[in-house]
């Protein structure tokens, strides 16, 4: 149980992470035809080089994501644990994508242009943004909540119906 929550609970860290990094990811959006072009002829991997190049939809798509999913923790972040979870059931709704910016980073680095894209391609590289891939834990972290909720309601004898047969 203890597992599942902090599992659920790590993706939603790197949930907010990434919408901390928003300007980071925008930025992207606005890089010269000059850092395309490099990424296109040079970087070793397929799936980066089709990644860039559809870059603004995923982009556009998860930071939407991100900003409706905030919304809706802003509405209920007041309110008992159990109505709190409903987050993470939210949260699955988050899809991401593979991210590209390691690889981009290793590509660009120990290099002597495009050092300001570097610099940030290397802090995009700490984001785990395939959330796609992470949706188990997130409905493992929420279904923790029914375990925990029973839990305390026997340690602290809190489930009143079992002792209606004693009277």
């Amino acid at each position: 149980m203890a597992l599942s929550l902090g599992r659920g609970m790590r993706v939603l860290r790197q949930m907010v992470k990434t919408l901390r990094y928003k300007r980071r990811l925008r930025k992207v959006l606005e890089y010269s035809e000059g850092v395309s072009d490099k990424i296109q002829r040079y970087n070793a991997f397929e799936h980066v080089k089709e990644a860039w190049r559809n870059r603004k939809v995923e982009i556009s798509k998860l930071l939407s994501e991100l900003e409706i999913l905030n919304k809706y923790a802003e509405k209920v972040k007041d309110s008992s644990p159990m109505e709190m979870r409903k987050i993470l059931d939210e949260a699955t709704k988050v899809h991401g994508f593979s991210s590209i910016f390691g690889p981009i980073f290793e590509q660009f680095n120990g290099q002597k242009t495009f050092l300001r894209e570097t610099k940030n391609f290397e802090k995009l590289a700490e984001l785990e943004l395939n959330f796609a891939s992470q949706k188990g834990y997130l409905h493992a972290a929420s279904l923790s909540f029914d375990e925990l909720k029973t839990y305390f309601d026997e340690v602290f004898d809190l489930d009143h119906n079992r002792h209606h047969h004693h009277e």
